[in-house]
């Protein structure tokens, strides 16, 4: 591997070309339908990769990954909560609260499921 400015490089080589700016508009408008940046799309392309269009768009993806990180941040407070007191020494409010907790992660899962299908 080389290094360039402090940089470690895992490819090297580069390669220069120059494009009109309507190629280049064409070639930005492509890469992003398929959610990739205008070099990355233009490497695949190069090297015959097939390219194809996600499932999902890419806002949809960031609005899921977002919930899931909400869902995940509250999973982990639970069980931070539940690891720091003896489960079967908890007043019936508690479980009662922790029940529902559990339901409301159940509904936020459900929803961005929704969002997938």
């Amino acid at each position: 591997m080389s290094e360039t400015k402090g940089e470690r490089r895992n490819e090297p080589k580069q390669v220069k070309f120059r494009v009109t700016e309507e190629e280049f508009e064409r070639l930005s408008l492509m890469a992003d339908n398929v959610g990739m940046t205008v070099p990355a799309f233009v490497k695949a392309k190069a090297q015959g990769t097939r390219i194809r269009q996600p499932k999902i768009n890419r806002e949809g993806a960031l609005t899921i990954a977002k919930e899931l990180r909400s869902v995940g941040t509250n999973v982990n407070q639970i069980a931070r909560w539940c690891n720091a007191r003896d489960i079967e020494q908890l007043s019936e409010q508690e479980l009662e609260r922790l029940v529902y907790n559990l339901e409301e992660i159940k509904k936020g899962l459900a929803a961005a499921w929704q969002q997938l299908s």
